[in-house]
């Protein structure tokens, strides 16, 4: 099962790597899913220039959680991979909820199970 998001939230929300790694803690509990590794977020400040964007990532058993945000034109994408179900609604009511969403330009959810290749 896969969900891709694309819309525009808070620009605070989505240049605070503690609040996206809140999320991304919460998400997963939400969904049931088991953490690996992370979640991890990387800064693409240069030094000496305001703050990019972020991009966080964190390992489930089941797949992954990633997310990329451009906080200067409040933007983000994001992408739930994993191999059982899970919510998608609740899903995106707490993304709304924990990054001050204020539009989604897209929501899709593939139903279909990732699986290995026979």
């Amino acid at each position: 099962m896969q969900v891709y998001g694309l819309g525009y939230a808070l620009a605070s929300s989505l240049g605070d790597a503690s609040r996206l790694r809140d999320w991304m803690l919460d998400l997963a509990e939400a969904m049931g899913m088991t953490i690996v590794n992370g979640p991890t977020i990387h800064s693409f400040r240069e030094p000496g220039q305001p703050a990019a964007g972020l991009s966080g990532f964190c390992i489930i058993a089941e797949s992954h959680i990633a997310i990329h945000t451009w906080p200067e034109s409040r933007w983000f994408y994001l992408h739930i991979g994993s191999c059982v179900g899970f919510d998608a609604a609740a899903a995106k009511v707490l993304t709304d909820h924990c990054l001050g969403v204020t539009e989604w330009k897209a929501w899709r959810l593939d139903p279909t199970p990732i699986e290995p290749p026979p």
